[in-house]
């Protein structure tokens, strides 16, 4: 809030999503998108994704560090958003309506899946190991029974903000190898590892790792043939979420093809 997304003639906001592609009413290939800036991120490969397979997509992805997360029983529903001034933005009414909204369209509209996105290494610090799996699970136990998920995972963190990207100039060595931080690097890695835990766990759930498109040997492909894949330190660009966009479709269909008619 307050903004209004619209995308190939659809509309919609925090209180509808968007649905790109006809509703289950008229078609079963339906996948829905909860994710925090990281959804945004990956939104315009899911979106190809789908409509080269006739699948239904509708996106609850919120951008301004929106949780992926429901908000847990007995916890403040203002940890769950980053604080904004802008007027009619996130304020604790709104986050709550938020979760009602996503909840009662999930359990409405029955998905065959539902994809996950998040900044996951956030989190887990946030939170820990403990927490975190806990908020995890509270999330899939929300999903109807018979749907599928996939959580995607996290790419690997440049150890430079995004000035040098807005600028147009990186104040930085030519043709140096950018490496993650080790810390950052650690966190992420824990973050992941619990995720595809739990995914395998659950027995409907798949982890996506997109670790390879993006560490080589002499540190994060943060460049390739002169493009540049990322827009920050942590979000991919239009250009780098392509570059995923084989590694999710495979296991977006499998999800699909595996979850109960």
């Amino acid at each position: 809030p307050p903004y209004t997304a619209e995308v190939l003639g659809s509309t919609g906001n925090y209180q509808t999503g968007v649905t790109v592609g006809q509703l289950p009413i008229t078609t079963k290939k339906h996948a829905v998108l909860l994710g925090d800036s990281h959804g945004v991120m990956y939104y315009p490969v899911l979106l190809d994704i789908c409509r080269q397979n006739e699948i239904t997509l509708t996106s609850f992805a919120a951008d301004g560090g929106t949780w992926p997360f429901f908000v847990r029983a007995g916890t403040n529903p203002e940890t769950y958003y980053a604080a904004d001034s802008t007027p009619g933005s996130w304020n604790p009414d709104k986050r709550t309506e938020f979760d009602s909204v996503r909840r009662q369209f999930l359990q409405s509209h029955k998905p065959k899946v539902v994809i996950l996105c998040g900044r996951w290494s956030f989190y887990f610090r946030e939170l820990g190991a403990e927490k975190f799996a806990a908020y995890a699970n509270d999330l899939i136990q929300a999903f109807p029974p018979d749907s599928q998920f996939i959580a995607i995972g996290q790419p690997p963190t440049l150890p430079f903000g995004s000035a040098g990207f807005t600028s147009g100039t990186l104040n930085l060595p030519p043709m140096r190898a950018f490496a993650e931080a080790p810390a950052d690097r650690q966190i992420r890695q824990q973050a992941h590892e619990l995720l595809e835990t739990i995914a395998v766990r659950s027995t409907r759930g798949q982890f996506v790792s997109v670790n390879e498109l993006f560490e080589t040997a002499r540190g994060i492909q943060f460049i390739d043939n002169g493009t540049i894949l990322y827009r920050d330190d942590d979000h991919l660009n239009d250009a780098g979420a392509a570059k995923c966009q084989s590694i999710i479709a495979a296991k977006l269909l499998h999800a699909m093809s595996s979850a109960n008619p």
